[in-house]
C-alpha cells in the first residue's frame, strides 16, 4: 500500500480489499483459534432464519473466519463506541471481501453511500475485525461507508443519514452517549502498539479530512416525527391561506425558540444555539422566486413556533412544535400541487445547514374559481330600457340595440378566464343575444360573443344550464383591482333575457403549457 495512503483499496482476486483489511491473514490483534489438529478452529456460521440486529438492515454474514464468535452461553459484550470507517471502494466489494477467507477482517454493518442500503454481516454480539486494536473491537460496533478517504466528493446526504441513522439505533440499544468521544473514526483508534500513535496497528486515517464531523453529527443527535400536517386539500389560484406542520423532537439536541428579542447582539446570541427551522425540500437554489405551477411558500418558517407551552423556551426531547406558514396556491388552475417540507438546523457560519428527520409532503388540488352574478343580484339596467322581472330573471322586449344590462364583477386574481352566461329559451327570444365583456374602467370591450337565446344555452354536470361564451384575458385596472363588465345588448328583434353571467378560472395561458 502507498505509505500516503495506509489505508488504501487493493485488488486482490478480483475484490476490493476494504480499509479495515490489514492483511490476508489473521492480525496479531485477533488470532484464529487453533484446534488439537492445527487447524484455524471455525465456530458453527448463524443459520439462514439469522435476523439483523437493525431491523431495516439486510443480513448479508461475513466469513466466520474473519470475525469472532461469542459463544451462545456467554454473557453479551459490553459495548460502550462506534467506529466509523470508509471502504476505499464500493459496498459490494466490501461486503463481497469480508465473506471471502483471504480478508481476515471485517466489520458489523456495511452502508451504500449510492442508495443508503445497510447490510449487516456480524451479529452485534460478535467481535468483528475493524478497528487494528483488539481491545476496541471487543468493546465496539464497526460501520464501513462506500467512499474514498481522500477523493471529494464521495460523502454526501445519502451515506450520512443512512450511516447515522444506524448510530441512533445502535447508540440506543447499549446506552451510548452521543458524542464524539464515544463515536470515533478509524483514525482516532489507539495504536496497540504505541500509545503515541492512532489509526489502529496499521495507522489508517479513515474516513479522511472530507468527512463532515459536523453534519454526521448534527443528523445523529436530531431526529423527529411528524405528529400533524395540516394542509388545505384544495385552493383556487391564487388563494393564500395558513397552513402548519407540527413535528415532535425525538433527538438529543432542544430546538432554540426565539423570544422576541431584538438587537444585533440578542439576534447573533439566539443564532448561536443553532436554531432549528422548517424549509422546503429539496432546498431553493438562489433567490429566484418558485415557478408558476408551484405553491409559493417561505423557503424557511420561523423559529419561534406555534402552539408551545407560555413561557418554554425549548422544544426539547419528546416535546412537539408546530410550525405555522403562509402558503399561496399557483396563479392557475389545474391538477395538484404537492409540496415537501424538512427540518434544518442551522449552524453558525460558515458552516452549512444541516436537513434531518422525514420528508413531510402536502398534496393540493388547485380547483379553478367559480364566481357567479345574477342579474338580480346587480340590478343594474341601462336607465329607461323596458326591463321587466319575472322571479330572479330580468328580460325586454326590445328593437335591436335598444335594451341593456350590466354586470360587474371582482376577480380574486388576474389570469386567462372562462365567461358563461344563462338564459331561460323560447320560441320568442331574440336570435342574436350581444355580451360584451370588458374592463370596469374601459368602455372598448375586450372579446364580444353572440349567441341565439332561442335555443337552451345546454351543458352538462357543472355547467348544466349555462353556456360558455369563451376565454378572456382580463387584467387589474388603474385601480389594481380585476374587475371585468359584461354588457348586455340585442342585435336582432325579440326578448332579450338578463339572468347571469359566470366567471371560471384563471387557466394557464397557451404560452405557460
Amino acid at each position: 500500500m502507498n505509505s500516503r495512503f495506509p489505508y488504501g483499496a487493493a485488488l486482490l482476486g478480483g475484490l476490493v480489499l476494504c480499509a479495515t483489511a490489514h492483511a490476508a491473514f489473521a492480525t496479531p490483534q485477533e488470532p484464529a483459534r487453533p484446534n488439537r489438529t492445527g487447524a484455524a478452529q471455525q465456530t458453527p456460521p448463524p443459520g439462514p432464519g439469522t435476523l439483523p440486529d437493525t431491523p431495516w438492515a439486510v443480513w448479508e454474514p461475513a466469513l466466520p473466519s474473519n470475525y469472532a464468535r461469542t459463544p451462545l452461553d456467554a454473557a453479551p459484550r459490553t459495548v460502550d463506541m462506534v467506529v466509523i470507517h470508509d471502504i476505499e471502494g464500493t459496498a459490494q466489494g466490501c461486503v463481497r471481501w469480508f465473506q471471502d477467507p483471504r480478508a481476515r477482517a471485517s466489520s458489523h454493518y456495511v452502508v451504500d453511500g449510492e442508495t443508503g442500503k445497510v447490510w449487516q454481516m456480524v451479529q452485534e454480539r460478535d467481535v468483528a475485525w475493524h478497528a487494528g486494536n483488539s481491545a476496541i473491537n471487543r468493546r465496539s460496533v464497526g460501520i464501513e461507508n462506500h467512499g474514498y478517504a481522500y477523493r471529494p466528493g464521495f460523502y454526501d446526504a445519502t451515506v450520512y443519514e443512512s450511516c447515522a441513522r444506524l448510530v441512533r439505533e445502535v447508540t440506543a440499544r447499549y446506552g451510548i452517549p452521543r458524542d464524539r468521544e464515544h463515536i470515533i473514526a478509524h483514525a482516532e483508534v489507539p495504536d496497540p502498539r504505541d500509545p503515541t500513535k492512532v489509526g489502529g496497528a496499521s495507522h489508517h486515517t479513515d474516513p479522511g479530512p472530507y468527512w463532515d464531523w459536523d453534519a454526521f453529527m448534527a443528523l445523529v443527535r436530531n431526529d423527529a416525527v411528524a405528529d400533524a400536517v395540516q394542509f388545505p386539500a384544495v385552493l383556487r389560484p391564487g388563494e393564500r391561506v395558513t397552513a402548519s406542520v407540527t413535528l415532535r423532537n425525538l433527538g438529543d439536541d432542544p430546538w432554540p425558540v426565539a423570544d422576541g428579542a431584538t438587537g444585533d447582539e440578542n439576534r447573533v446570541a439566539f443564532a448561536r444555539r443553532e436554531p432549528v427551522y422548517l424549509g422546503v425540500w429539496p432546498p431553493p437554489s438562489g433567490l429566484l422566486p418558485p415557478p408558476g405551477g408551484t405553491l409559493r411558500t417561505p423557503a424557511w418558517t420561523s423559529p419561534r413556533f406555534a402552539g408551545l407551552p407560555t413561557g418554554q423556551r425549548d422544544v426539547t426531547a419528546s416535546t412537539s412544535a408546530r410550525f405555522a406558514f403562509p402558503v399561496q396556491a399557483p396563479p392557475y388552475a389545474g391538477g395538484s400541487v404537492t409540496q415537501r417540507f424538512r427540518l434544518f438546523r442551522v449552524p453558525v457560519m460558515p458552516r452549512s445547514p444541516v436537513a434531518f428527520g422525514p420528508v413531510v409532503s402536502a398534496t393540493v388540488r388547485i380547483d379553478p374559481w367559480d364566481l357567479r352574478f345574477s342579474a338580480a343580484q346587480q340590478n343594474a339596467f341601462k336607465a329607461g330600457a323596458d326591463w321587466r322581472r319575472n322571479g330572479g330573471v330580468y328580460w325586454a322586449k326590445a328593437a335591436p340595440s335598444a335594451a341593456a344590462a350590466r354586470w360587474t364583477a371582482e376577480l380574486p386574481v388576474r389570469g386567462e378566464w372562462d365567461v358563461y352566461a344563462r338564459w331561460t329559451a323560447a320560441a320568442g327570444r331574440t336570435a342574436r343575444a350581444i355580451y360584451e365583456v370588458g374592463q370596469a374602467d374601459d368602455e372598448t370591450p375586450v372579446e364580444t360573443f353572440a349567441v341565439d337565446q332561442r335555443a337552451a344555452p345546454g351543458g352538462s354536470g357543472a355547467n348544466a344550464g349555462w353556456r360558455r361564451l369563451g376565454r378572456v384575458t382580463l387584467v387589474p385596472g388603474k385601480d389594481g383591482k380585476v374587475r371585468p363588465v359584461v354588457r348586455l345588448a340585442t342585435g336582432a328583434a325579440g326578448t332579450v333575457v338578463a339572468d347571469a353571467v359566470r366567471f371560471v378560472g384563471p387557466y394557464a395561458p397557451a404560452d405557460a403549457l
